[in-house]
């Protein structure tokens, strides 16, 4: 029969495999993480790009907006529009856009 004692050497050797695989894998994970935090955005990000857009966007309706009241006092003055007509048209307004917080 063998000596199954385990001496603490042995324990200890046996402990720091299992510390060294266990470190390996944290390692590995924190480099994954790494990866993914530099691959994503912030919040701060996205709220500057969504601003930006806003902004954008509420430029282009103004111009459309200008454009389209050209055109009724154009109409409008070649009587093509009647008071009436033109009193329907600009009755129609879009809603004032204002991003959520």
């Amino acid at each position: 029969m063998e000596n199954d004692t385990v001496t603490t050497d042995d324990l200890a050797v046996m402990v720091k495999k299992g510390f060294d695989g266990v470190t390996k894998d944290i390692k590995e994970v924190k480099d994954r993480l790494t990866n993914v935090e530099s691959s994503m955005v912030t919040k701060t990000y996205l709220d500057e790009k969504l601003a930006k857009l806003s902004g954008n966007l509420v430029t282009l309706v103004r111009k459309e907006d200008k454009k389209v009241n050209i055109l009724i006092d154009t109409l409008h003055r070649k009587s093509v529009l009647d008071d009436h007509d033109v009193k329907q048209i600009q009755e129609i307004e879009v809603p004032p856009f204002s991003p959520k917080a």
